[in-house]
């Protein structure tokens, strides 16, 4: 069977669970959350927990010893953690999925995948997926984004004793990007840091938080709107030194380009930037302002030039016609000369 997190929890208190599951998703911080609830949960049944590590398991005695009977009649509870199907040699993994389906003995498995899971490119992480999700227990562990992780974190500043706005919860959000553990951990500090019974504050959060760079993209926007070309291709090095994909970079810069002449529009029409945001569906009002002021230094021609360069750049990123990198710098130069050409 296939089961989503929340029904899995469901199965967790009731002590229902599926003596075989795979725990897989785009989420490491829960994934691992949840094979320690598992483990907990069979230690305190008695059973006997043997853990291996993908990478040092050494699989064909692992599937010798499986295979044989207890001595002493207790049960096991096997944790793989780290599984990555390619460790598995090719000549043993018909055996090893046998393995995965025995549910004869009693004996509990627990395979919990790495991020490099990939069920739509890999064929053995297909038929791993497969017979789980069939046969036995696939549990699909996803991010917990918008609404839900806001909550959350309120509800995790709440049980440490302080107050977390719905506004400001979304702000941690963005400049620590949705990393669950990484934002758990700022709740916690910035718990201890304000004091119970206080209310945390735009001001404590950027002195307590651990930015992600790499989340803070309109950072290069904004040194795009200033014509600085030597900064700009400077923190496109930062950003593609800390991993941050083209696309996404790309991405982000036409959506805060869009942002930027919408806001221009809206400012025209006398509408406030509060109205704005609601109407464009755009979930930080801070943001907003920041497009409001930005936005006014340009014409709203040289923001929409702006705005189809970058379009231009995220299809032709599909396409392979250039190189990423090259494409980037390209598209930031020349959307630069718009906005410096049409003040």
């Amino acid at each position: 069977m296939l089961l989503q997190e929340k029904e899995f929890k469901t199965g967790l208190k009731k002590g229902d669970i599926h003596p075989r599951c795979l725990l897989y998703g785009n989420d490491s911080f829960l994934r691992l959350s949840m094979r320690k609830k598992l483990l907990n949960m069979y230690e305190r049944e008695g059973y006997f927990c043997e853990i291996y590590e993908s990478r040092d398991t050494d699989f064909s005695a692992l599937l010798e010893r499986t295979g044989m009977v207890s001595l002493t009649g207790e049960q096991k509870a096997l944790f793989i953690d780290d599984f990555e199907s390619s460790l598995v040699p090719s000549e043993l993994w018909d055996s090893f999925l046998e393995f995965c389906s025995d549910t004869q003995g009693g004996d509990r498995l627990v395979i919990t995948v790495k991020d490099s899971f990939d069920a739509k490119g890999k064929s053995k992480d297909k038929r791993l997926l497969e017979l789980f999700s069939k046969e036995l227990c696939a549990v699909n562990i996803l991010k917990h984004t918008g609404s839900v992780l806001r909550d959350e974190l309120r509800a995790i500043c709440k049980k440490e004793g302080v107050e977390l706005s719905a506004e400001l919860a979304l702000y941690m959000m963005e400049i620590c990007k949705e990393d669950m553990e990484l934002l758990k951990n700022e709740c916690i500090k910035l718990s201890l840091y304000v004091g119970k019974g206080k209310r945390i504050t735009k001001e404590n959060i950027d002195s307590i938080c651990s930015k992600r760079e790499d989340a803070n993209i309109y950072n290069l926007a904004s040194l795009m709107l200033k014509g600085n070309i030597k900064e700009t291709m400077e923190e496109i090095d930062i950003l593609l030194s800390q991993k941050t994909q083209v696309i996404q970079i790309v991405s982000n810069l036409t959506l805060s380009f869009y942002g930027l002449y919408a806001a221009n529009v809206a400012k025209a029409e006398g509408k406030s930037s509060d109205l704005a945001s609601k109407e464009l569906n755009e979930k930080f009002s801070w943001r907003m302002r920041n497009y409001y002021k930005d936005g006014a230094k340009f014409s709203r021609t040289a923001l929409f030039k702006a705005f189809e360069i970058m379009c231009q750049a995220e299809s032709e990123l599909k396409s392979k016609s250039l190189d990423d990198r090259t494409l980037l710098e390209i598209s930031c130069i020349k959307a630069m000369e718009a906005l410096r050409e049409r003040q």
